[in-house]
């Protein structure tokens, strides 16, 4: 991926992002923290970043924060060709998030999805 003068958060590693994603939202210091760690694991592209964006996909927490943080994580997974998405965001398409069902919809276009 490369940089774009829209990427001004402060860098994460690969570990730091996977580790923001498995603490729980009301332990980290600002909410926002799961888009961040999101955003920078486009830069990471492997097995270990599919599962963890996956999981967040699935997750049934409501946080405001977790779902801004699960629509990055769409247009993340579709960015970095994760056909095993698939079924995950075909899901979406049916939730009450009007900008979730427009980034899966978008998502599932870029994976080749008719």
């Amino acid at each position: 991926m490369t940089t774009s003068p829209f990427d001004n958060l402060p860098l994460l590693t690969k570990k730091q992002a996977l580790d923001i994603l498995e603490t729980p939202i009301n332990d980290l210091r600002l909410s926002s923290d799961y888009y961040k760690a999101v955003f920078h694991l486009a830069k990471y592209p492997s097995l270990e970043t599919e599962k963890a964006l996956l999981k967040l996909l699935r997750s049934r927490e409501t946080h405001n924060a977790i779902n801004i943080a699960r629509r990055k994580a769409v247009e993340v997974l579709a960015r970095i060709n994760c056909q095993s998405a698939i079924p995950d965001i075909k899901k979406l398409l049916r939730s009450k998030d009007p900008f979730l069902v427009e980034n899966a919809s978008w998502a599932l276009q870029e994976l080749g999805v008719s």
